[in-house]
């Protein structure tokens, strides 16, 4: 069982009740064997879908993986390339308990895939209401929403003056907003992206909720996936150099769970938001990924909704998860003022008297959060834990790496 000490923590943090599993009756009918949560066992493989939240190695919803090993796909190969607020899918080997009290849950990754949602030029910033436009797109920034390529997580007040941005975080389907995870300015970019729900289309051009009465142009020679149309979810590669916007590609997302060799009874944990749902159903999808939930005991007053954040945990079975617990996180507004809380396993460098670097950020603490006789200095390993304060890391606590 995936259960562990989370790495974030949210201050004003309005969280659902956690639902534990129903009874191994209900799961027997799954198949294989029952363990003392109920869940069948015998799997020998983990997945998990959520942001990153950790580096050294990356930690996402609560595990940390070594991913020293990894296949990285995505812009880049390279593990460098792997920053906080990205949202990523892991598949990997078991999890496995610290010997550390507290700890988090550890386990090997395998293969990494990273992608960011939206990419293009930033349109309005509304620093009062904390969002802004990419494409007549509206971005919602968190409080826990990184940013990157400017003044390093300095905030959204940092972007004025930035022409492109792109963007990685959870598509709302209900709303057609995107709530990001992580923000990062960029200098060029090749093409654009955007995705979301097709509410208009003809031979020559659709529209995205949230757009308005803008349209996208397509033609018989752009990239297409079959059968989409009104109602479906596309993602959308667009033509950077071209006015008005011009599709160079419209595909219809395949199932996550689809791009990697999972076993029958592997573990899953995703963090996302819920993107299908039937109201009195015990099936549903989050970011696409379909979630048995009918071994969930008061599932219907967990208060799933299109659109909210959620987080499930259970296991791989017939293409799907089977859910043993999930917790509803809330929408976008009830999020807004979650502060997340950042861990770092490294190597300290550029010491000063109040502020170091580590694994590529520069963090600030205050020598009386330190252990008694505990000296800082370069060189040294640390696990770090650290919150945003007024844009910039600020650590909460220092010890040294086991």
């Amino acid at each position: 069982m995936m259960k562990h000490r989370p790495p974030v923590t949210n201050v004003n943090r309005r969280t659902a009740l956690l639902a534990m599993a129903g009874s191994a009756l209900q799961l027997a009918a799954c198949g294989g064997g029952v363990d003392v949560a109920g869940l069948s066992s015998g799997g020998t493989g983990s997945f998990t879908s959520g942001t990153i939240v950790g580096l050294g190695s990356i930690i996402v919803n609560g595990i940390r993986y070594d991913d020293s090993q990894a296949r990285i796909i995505g812009e880049s190969s390279s593990r460098e390339a792997l920053k906080l607020g990205m949202v990523v899918s892991i598949q990997g080997s078991s999890t496995e308990t610290s010997n550390s009290p507290g700890a988090l849950l550890k386990a090997t990754a395998s293969q990494i895939r990273y992608g960011s949602e939206w990419r293009g030029p930033l349109g309005h910033l509304d620093t009062v209401n904390g969002s802004f436009t990419l494409l007549g797109q509206q971005v919602e920034v968190l409080a826990a929403t990184v940013f990157d390529g400017v003044a390093d997580l300095a905030g959204l007040a940092a972007l004025t003056g930035a022409v492109l941005v792109e963007v990685y975080g959870y598509l709302d389907p209900s709303s057609g907003h995107l709530q990001a995870t992580r923000v990062e300015a960029k200098s060029s970019l090749q093409d654009y992206r955007l995705s979301g729900v097709v509410v208009q289309k003809s031979d020559a051009n659709f529209t995205l909720l949230g757009m308005g009465t803008g349209m996208i142009a397509y033609s018989a020679n752009t990239q297409q996936s079959a059968n989409w149309g009104v109602d479906s979810l596309v993602h959308v590669r667009l033509d950077a150099a071209l006015t008005p916007l011009t599709a160079l590609e419209i595909r219809t997302p395949a199932q996550a769970l689809a791009d990697f060799e999972l076993d029958e009874d592997d573990e899953a944990e995703i963090e996302g938001i819920v993107t299908s749902y039937t109201v009195g159903s015990t099936r549903f999808a989050v970011n696409g990924i379909e979630i048995n939930g009918s071994a969930v005991t008061h599932l219907s007053g967990l208060g799933l909704a299109i659109g909210v954040r959620v987080e499930v945990e259970g296991r791989i079975s017939g293409g799907q998860i089977i859910a043993s617990q999930i917790e509803v996180k809330g929408s976008s507004s009830e999020l807004k003022d979650d502060v997340a809380e950042y861990e770092f396993h490294g190597q300290l460098s550029e010491l000063t008297d109040n502020s170091f670097m580590l694994r590529g950020y520069r963090i600030g603490y205050d020598p009386a959060i330190l252990e008694p006789g505990l000296m800082l200095e370069n060189g040294l390993y640390v696990e770090v834990k650290a919150a945003k304060a007024n844009g910039l890391l600020q650590a909460v606590e220092i010890e040294l790496e086991d």
